[in-house]
């Protein structure tokens, strides 16, 4: 939508939307001339946008190779880790039960290890743990 003001002999036209409109423009005297506007939509500057991107904690050397009813604060941080990973939904509670063998195996599977659900030389060496 644009629309125009003339003031002697200035014509000021405004838009309120994008895209093309005729106006035209007449004399006293049935003289007419169009004139053809076109409104561009304007243009916001963009400013990048740099994410902020917090590392999670998820470390810990493990000093053993970890499974099935293994106990201990190295079983919690690896539950720990899991669950921060996404590989495990169940509450961290230090032994190694069936949930963390289903976590280990889906860390395993997501790193391309055959997937035992221990946590033996292969599984500790990953980055992730």
């Amino acid at each position: 939508m644009s629309s125009i003001s003339i003031s002697g002999s200035s014509a000021i036209v405004y838009g309120t939307n994008s895209g093309t409109a005729n106006i035209s423009i007449c004399q006293n005297g049935g003289q007419c001339a169009t004139l053809y506007v076109t409104v561009s939509a304007p243009t916001t500057p963009t400013t990048p946008v740099t994410p902020i991107i917090t590392p999670v904690q998820t470390s810990y050397i493990f000093t053993r190779n970890l499974k099935y009813n293994d106990k201990g604060e190295d079983v919690l941080q690896l539950q720990k880790i899991l669950v921060k990973l996404g590989y495990l939904t169940a509450t961290p509670n230090g032994r190694y039960g069936p949930a963390t063998i289903s976590g280990v195996k889906k860390l395993q599977a997501a790193h391309n290890i055959k997937q035992l659900g221990i946590v033996g030389p292969a599984t500790k060496d990953l980055n992730s743990l």
